[in-house]
């Protein structure tokens, strides 16, 4: 096995000689022509303006070739100038304080396309590992741009400056481009800072035609110089200033990574950079849902832990010769998914987003250089959230000088190669995973979004089922009303044409009844006095039956007549069936009130209670209890109604002298008790009233009176009536 090794070893050692030799051969051929004056490319004008115009999707990624070029000299300042004052015709400036370039070097590297710069034998290997290029092609960044360009250049300790022009506007297809030395002095726009370094190189490109390159591509071209080297592995600072009036003033500004990392809800990181302490600790996707407490809700950003996942290792890989070779490799870097991708909900002020800018990109770096701008471009993803992701890392084994070269053309992606192969299957579990968290926040905001969508739903359709019914027993209750309204008036029609005559039914005409009235009236009050006179007398009157009849009935005769003229009330006791509550305030208001002037009173509503009961002694009563407010020196009388479980309760209420303190109230409802001896109170009377009310309503109406001092003043005679013993 040993053998076998050695063997190929030898073989490839004789191919490498035979391909030096090849080389160096070319190389004499190409530099044959030369002069101090002109310096020849060893490509043909059609294959340099082939290779150029192939090379590069837009003027701004062939500026930043051109700025590579500058780092790999080691400059530790590059300055990029853009006047776009006549877009048409714009002048670029592109100035560094590299190694700068001889006559000799011009020679035997700038003009030699296809030269490998890692292959130069006197970089040491550390040096070998820092440069860019490979392929010796970056220079035609400049061709892609214009016809003319100009170089000035100078090495360290060399009094000379290098001053050379590139025109090939006139060139044949078969013609060989040259280098011809200034012969007149030609002075760059910025030849203040060109002064000032002791070596480097400046290229002055004229007649750039910039018109396709929009305002926007130029403000973000900072942002695009960021994105194509890893500026915190460089030791090159790079500078821009644009121009795009006549007038301005020219300000250089620094070329700075302005990445959005508050913007980013989760990320993964294995570089040495401590990226997660520039997250934000929590972030609030109000973008999410339209309730204020779901959208303010702050969720904690996540940091992914990069022992979780593969990122370095050792394989065995094809060389140029297809033989198999051991090589490590590293998978080094940043990869974090955004919070969100709109510029309108950004959390970070550094977010920028336009048609021009997408910073939503996994951008690749083989040797601290942009190789491909969109892993997502060589890497088809389905997930709706791969615009989200956004980083930078770095895969150096892509571009390891002993294994071949698998970039494009374009310098811009790469072929298929195990290689490729090796990086998605190390990529990919990162952005899985980030995926992973971005979907599970959003489901949960959706969720809740939705869960509190549904709960309002609840509420609002609960709510109107409420008020339905709400509406629907205001409707019954309404119905119902509607219905003992109705029962009521009724009642009451019934009552009203019992309680009186109408005076039209009178035959009389009103002379005669005037006699009569009065004739009934002395008569009626004859009796009536006389029987007064008679208990006074004799004590033990009180307690004949038929005494007790007279007396009620000289006081319904005389109630009767006094009323008869205005009301033309019925004679006749018969028994009603009806709403006494009705009765009582249709009687007081029409019939009485006016009678027992000043007393005022009050009656309230009627309530619901259809009983059955004797107007006549109903009306006795009344005139019973208006003639003791009025003995008793009332001011007002409150007649009021309440219905309790059955019980119908009616007050009669005065604000006159309370009764006297001595007094036993079952001594007031016997027939002819009298205060008229009591010098305390004013309300003495003949002792037949309270009798009478008695006697109506525990006898014939089987109800309970009751009789008490109000707590200021005055008295209440308080009536109940059972209305399920009616």
């Amino acid at each position: 096995m040993s053998n076998n090794t050695d063997i190929l070893k030898a073989l490839s050692e004789q191919r490498d000689a035979a391909n030096r030799e090849t080389l160096e051969a070319e190389k004499k051929l190409a530099t044959s022509r030369n002069t101090q004056d002109a310096i020849y490319f060893n490509f043909s004008y059609t294959a340099l303006k082939l290779l150029g115009k192939n090379l590069y999707n837009n003027p701004l990624m062939a500026i930043s070739e051109l700025v590579a070029n500058g780092i790999d000299a080691k400059a530790t300042e590059i300055y990029v100038y853009i006047d776009l004052t006549d877009k048409e015709h714009a002048n670029i400036e592109i100035i560094d304080n590299g190694s700068g370039m001889s006559y000799d070097d011009l020679a035997e590297k700038y003009v030699w396309i296809g030269r490998n710069k890692r292959s130069d034998e006197l970089l040491t290997a550390e040096s070998k590992e820092s440069v860019m290029g490979r392929k010796g092609i970056g220079k035609l960044a400049a061709l892609f741009l214009t016809d003319k360009y100009y170089i000035f250049s100078r090495k360290y300790n060399e009094q000379n400056e290098n001053r050379w022009m590139l025109n090939v506007a006139a060139y044949r297809n078969s013609d060989f481009p040259k280098l011809d030395r200034l012969k007149y002095d030609k002075q760059l726009i910025n030849d203040v800072i060109w002064q000032q370094f002791e070596h480097g190189t400046a290229i002055k490109l004229e007649n750039v035609d910039l018109r396709r390159t929009g305002t926007q591509r130029i403000e973000g071209l900072k942002r695009t110089f960021s994105d194509y080297y890893l500026l915190d592995a460089l030791n090159s600072n790079i500078w821009v200033a644009v121009k795009t009036q006549g007038n301005q003033s020219v300000t250089f500004e620094k070329v700075t990574k302005n990445i959005a990392f508050k913007n980013f809800y989760s990320i993964f990181n294995n570089s040495e950079k401590n990226i997660e302490s520039l997250l934000s600790e929590e972030i609030a996707f109000k973008w999410l849902s339209t309730f204020p407490h779901i959208a303010n809700e702050m969720h904690p950003t996540i940091c992914l832990n990069k022992d979780n996942f593969i990122t370095s290792g050792e394989d065995y890989f094809h060389d140029e010769n297809g033989e198999l070779v051991k090589k490590k490799y590293s998978l080094v870097g940043w990869i974090g998914i955004h919070s969100t991708i709109e510029q309108k909900n950004a959390l970070d002020k550094n977010f920028l987003r336009n048609n021009i800018y997408q910073p939503n990109r996994l951008r690749l770096y083989v040797r601290k250089k942009l190789a491909v701008s969109n892993y997502f471009d060589m890497r088809r993803s389905t997930q709706t959230m791969a615009d989200y992701i956004e980083g930078e890392i770095s895969f150096d084994i892509l571009d390891d000088d002993d294994l071949p070269d698998i970039a494009t053309s374009s310098r811009q992606d790469f072929l298929e190669d195990e290689r490729v192969e090796l990086l998605i299957s190390l990529v990919d579990p990162i952005i899985n995973s980030l995926f992973k968290k971005r979907n599970e926040i959003g489901q949960k905001i959706r969720k809740a979004t939705t869960d509190y969508t549904n709960f309002l739903k609840e509420q609002e359709e609960e709510k109107r089922r409420r008020e339905e019914e709400l509406r629907k027993a205001a409707e019954k209750r309404a119905e119902a009303e509607r219905l003992a309204r109705l029962a009521a008036e009724r009642n009451a029609q019934a009552t009203r044409k019992q309680n009186y005559f109408l005076q039209e039914q009178l035959s009389e005409d009103s002379i005669t009844r005037a006699y009569n009235t009065h004739v009934i009236k002395n008569n009626a009050g004859r009796i009536s006095n006389n029987v007064l006179l008679l208990l006074r007398n004799h004590e033990e009157c009180k307690e004949y039956k038929e005494v007790k009849n007279i007396t009620l009935a000289s006081n319904k005769i005389l109630t009767a007549v006094k009323y008869y003229n205005r009301a033309a009330y019925e004679l006749e006791n018969k028994r009603l069936e009806g709403n006494i509550t009705e009765f009582i305030k249709e009687y007081i208001e029409s019939v009485v009130a006016d009678s027992y002037s000043p007393i005022i009173c009050v009656v309230d509503d009627p309530i619901a209670c259809s009983i059955s009961f004797p107007p006549q002694d109903l009306t006795v009563m009344i005139e019973n209890i208006f003639s003791n407010a009025q003995k008793a020196q009332s001011k007002s009388l409150h007649v009021t109604f309440n219905n309790c479980d059955g019980l119908l309760i009616i007050k009669f209420i005065n604000d006159g002298e309370n009764l006297p303190k001595a007094v036993d109230k079952d001594q007031l409802f016997e027939f002819g008790y009298s205060n008229k001896d009591n010098p305390n109170f004013s309300a003495a009377g003949t002792g037949v009233g309270l009798y009478q009310i008695q006697d109506l309503i525990c006898r014939k109406m089987n109800g309970e009176v009751d009789i008490y001092d109000n707590e200021e003043s005055g008295i209440t005679l308080e009536v109940k009536i059972h209305e399920t013993r009616i």
